[in-house]
Formats: C-alpha cells, sequence, structure tokens
C-alpha cells in the first residue's frame, strides 16, 4: 500500500512538473500560450496585479499592467476560476476590479484602465521627443528613459546633453544586452511596452489611483520629475 502511495505522489509530481514544462515551451506564440488550457489558480489572499504577475511568470506572458487599484476601503471579490483557458484566467483576475480591462495583442497583454488609459493627466501618455538604445540592458534602458523624463520636465537644465547614473539591478535578468528601441515622439507607455517586447522576459507594471486623477492640475506637473520616474517596475519573467 506504501508503495503505491509513494508511486502516485510521484506521478503527481511528475505530471505537474511536465504541467510547469509545457506552459513554458520556447516558439509558442502568445496566442498559443494565451489559448493554453490550465487549472493554475494564483494564491487567492493577494491583490489582482500580484495574481497577474505570477500568471505573467508561469507561462511567460509579457505584460503591460498598468492597473486602477480601488479605493482602500472598496473591498474586492474573491478569484473564482477553476479551469479554462489562460486567457480566461487573466480575465477572472482583471474581472475582480472592473473599473479594468484586458487587450491581447500580437507581442503583448495590456490591462489597463478603460476610462483612464487616455487621460490627459495619465503620465504614461508623456511623450518623449526622441528615445533610442541597441542592444543594451532593461536596466539601462529603464536610466535612459528616467533620463529622458527628466530631460522633458527641464530642458533647459539639460540642453547640453547629460549622461544618466548607472546601477547595478539586484535582478540579472535585467541586466542582458537584448534591448533595442527606437522611436521620435513615443509616450512613456510605448517606450515601456518596446522594451518589454524587445527583451522577451519582462512584464512593467505601474498601480494608478482615484488622486492621479482628481483636482484641477495633473500630478506629474506639481510634482519633481523623480516622481513620474519611479511609477513604474519592470519584473522579470524568468530569472
Amino acid at each position: 500500500m506504501k508503495n503505491l502511495r509513494g508511486t502516485f505522489i510521484l506521478t503527481v509530481v511528475a505530471l505537474s512538473a511536465w504541467s510547469c514544462l509545457v506552459s513554458c515551451l520556447p516558439g509558442q506564440t502568445l496566442k498559443e500560450r494565451l489559448e493554453q488550457p490550465t487549472d493554475f489558480v494564483p494564491w487567492k489572499t493577494i491583490n489582482p496585479v500580484d495574481q497577474l504577475v505570477q500568471v505573467g511568470q508561469r507561462f511567460k506572458l509579457p505584460m503591460a499592467i498598468e492597473f486602477l487599484n480601488p479605493s482602500p476601503l472598496t473591498s474586492l471579490p474573491d478569484l473564482h476560476f477553476k479551469r479554462g483557458s489562460v486567457l480566461e484566467l487573466i480575465q477572472a483576475i482583471v474581472g475582480r476590479a472592473p473599473e479594468n480591462q484586458v487587450t491581447a495583442e500580437d507581442q503583448i497583454i495590456h490591462i489597463y484602465p478603460k476610462a483612464f488609459v487616455s487621460h490627459p493627466f495619465n503620465f504614461l501618455n508623456l511623450r518623449i521627443p526622441e528615445f533610442k538604445i541597441s542592444k543594451q540592458s532593461v536596466q539601462w534602458a529603464e536610466d535612459d528613459l528616467k533620463l529622458s523624463i527628466k530631460e522633458l520636465f527641464y530642458p533647459e537644465k539639460y540642453k547640453g546633453g547629460s549622461v544618466s547614473a548607472r546601477f547595478i539591478s539586484k535582478e540579472p535578468a535585467l541586466e542582458r544586452n537584448n534591448v533595442t528601441v527606437s522611436g521620435e515622439n513615443l509616450t512613456i507607455r510605448e517606450i515601456l511596452t518596446r522594451i518589454a517586447i524587445s527583451s522577451g522576459n519582462v512584464l512593467w507594471v505601474v498601480g494608478l489611483g482615484p488622486k492621479d486623477f482628481s483636482g484641477q492640475t495633473p500630478l506629474w506637473k506639481v510634482s519633481e520629475p523623480v516622481w513620474a520616474a519611479t511609477r513604474w517596475k519592470f519584473i522579470p519573467l524568468s530569472p
């Protein structure tokens, strides 16, 4: 009986490992990854953004998560999902905060608040006159974007050019020199997304709240540019 029980446990472990391997097969298109069936359920006790990150890392899904967090006084419903496609799992998670919606594009999944994605107060809509980086790391590209934001706020201060500070990331995955992005008049959102797509191994997250869209003046106009340059976070899909 003990041998049978041990065999059963080994079989379950083997199947779980095979399931993980299949979910991470290289060469799969984004559409194929989203269509595959799953019974994976992220931790139910955490917020939707953390659940989305879990799903992104498990299935190696590039994501642009621009999430409108509800008021702290709002009680979110539990996640109700047992089995379905990966896309249905993502939709169930986002459905916990219905102000947000999901769009699956050719190379990335975009989660965003429909009512505020084009809002003039949304700092992600700020445009960078020119952004160009070739075969550099996610960390390097991120540092260049932060510098570009400072130049946008204080053009006179950076008129003669400048060099952004470089920091060693604690995430080795962010230090691989495989990112190339080039374009003019791109929004911050577009640059973040192109970095993620070019890397192939990160997703980005920005948390938005009601304060971002209230009042008569956008927060990025009354705050230092460092405020806008620290709102996002790149998260590796794999080590």
